[in-house]
């Protein structure tokens, strides 16, 4: 289990209705912890009013143990809170599985954001080569991945 972060990402907007926005993150935070033994995803709302309803999802692999993920969920929500404190919006990646929260609706919506993009030195020297791996990779992953009952995939090389 390797457990490492990936890497972690915010939106620049400090929270300014404060102490409701808290008790509902906290709110959110508990019940994503709560669903990680039994769920390799789950999405929640905390909140009555749309100025202080904090949404959150998190999303495990799925060849990952449900021990993994509710390790790995229970690390990211502590660590998502100190890493990203008092911001509206937030986002944890570890290996084995990310977790967000947002002052804004992120369920069935689509969105870029926030995200944080790796460059290694081999993509940048043959970028040409990495895009055709990239793709080759993902024409057999896709069906893969459609194809199996939890919808996960994956390729070592």
């Amino acid at each position: 289990m390797h457990n490492q972060r990936i890497s972690s990402a915010i939106a620049t907007h400090p929270v300014t209705t404060r102490q409701t926005v808290y008790t509902n993150l906290d709110s959110l935070i508990s019940a994503l912890r709560s669903q990680s033994s039994d769920k390799g995803f789950y999405s929640y709302a905390s909140g009555s009013s749309l100025t202080t309803t904090v949404y959150g999802k998190y999303l495990c692999r799925g060849d990952i143990s449900s021990l993994t993920c509710e390790t790995c969920i229970s690390r990211a929500s502590i660590n998502v809170l100190i890493e990203c404190p008092l911001q509206k919006e937030a986002i944890i990646w570890y290996e084995e599985c990310f977790l967000r929260y947002s002052n804004s609706k992120i369920f069935s919506i689509f969105d870029n954001g926030p995200f944080v993009t790796w460059t290694t030195y081999e993509t940048m020297m043959y970028p040409y080569s990495f895009i055709n791996t990239v793709e080759y990779r993902l024409d057999w992953l896709i069906p893969e991945a459609y194809s199996s009952s939890s919808y996960f995939a994956r390729e070592t090389y």
